[in-house]
């Protein structure tokens, strides 16, 4: 036989390249008619897969008032805020996306690796990687949504966040899937304070002889030191010298 001579190469939108040759190099026939008469041409169709869909890009956009650097939700108002499963098509973030499997199995692609998703799965999906969610119709967990730079650094988690190499799920078990579970549910409940009082933190300091440890309280914090932050990123200063420069006493 001899050497296949290629004549036409193209790609349907099924995925599969058809490709002709000179007659007599294949078993099967493409009969094309033209302008001058019958052309005569050997043809093979390889099956090469599926077409890659187009990547969405997903820009870091918090809801009004809730800019605070860092958005907590779960699988569960992911589901309920796509009602296309568009999730389920490749994206591509310009923000970090944690997120931990409380409970149920489901299915996440990330760099194009498919990942099977159980109780204590850990996913980090970092700025810029491709990812999606096959499947989590029945995966229950929190996801942290957070944007570059909110991790303080010089630090470990600065540092994991920023490696390119990093895997992106590996799973918790025991005593360390328990912590992760209780930091994630504490941080949850900080950002809905954050979110539903953030603006009586500052009558409270200007009008009241209270600790800004009780402050804090009264609003939903139950770290002091994360009240600190929040209230210091808010009005650019710390709770104790905004008091003394806004009281007036």
């Amino acid at each position: 036989m001899q050497p296949l001579q290629t004549q036409l190469a193209d790609f349907s939108a099924s995925g599969r390249a058809v490709v002709a040759a000179d007659k007599g190099c294949l078993p099967s026939t493409l009969r094309a008619a033209t302008g001058r008469g019958t052309v005569e041409k050997s043809m093979v169709i390889v099956d090469i897969g599926q077409l890659p869909a187009p990547i969405r890009q997903l820009r870091y956009a918090p809801a009004p008032g809730a800019d605070l650097g860092v958005e907590v939700l779960g699988f569960e108002q992911l589901r309920r805020m796509d009602p296309d499963r568009r999730r389920t098509r490749p994206q591509r973030p310009d923000f970090h996306v944690l997120a931990l499997v409380r409970s149920g199995e489901g299915r996440h692609e990330a760099d194009f690796a498919d990942h099977h998703l159980r109780p204590g799965s850990v996913v980090w999906i970092r700025p810029g990687t491709v990812h999606r969610w096959t499947d989590i119709d029945h995966v229950d967990g929190p996801l942290i949504l957070f944007e570059p730079g909110f991790l303080p650094a010089p630090g470990p988690a600065a540092h994991a966040g920023a490696d390119p190499f990093a895997s992106s799920t590996w799973r918790l078990d025991g005593r360390a899937r328990e912590l992760a579970l209780l930091a994630t549910d504490h941080l949850a409940a900080e950002y809905a304070a954050a979110l539903t009082e953030p603006a009586a933190s500052p009558p409270l300091l200007a009008h009241t002889d209270l600790p800004a440890a009780r402050c804090a309280e009264r609003v939903g914090f139950t770290d002091a030191a994360n009240f600190t932050a929040f209230f210091q990123r808010q009005t650019g200063l710390p709770p104790s010298r905004w008091r003394s420069t806004h009281s007036g006493r």
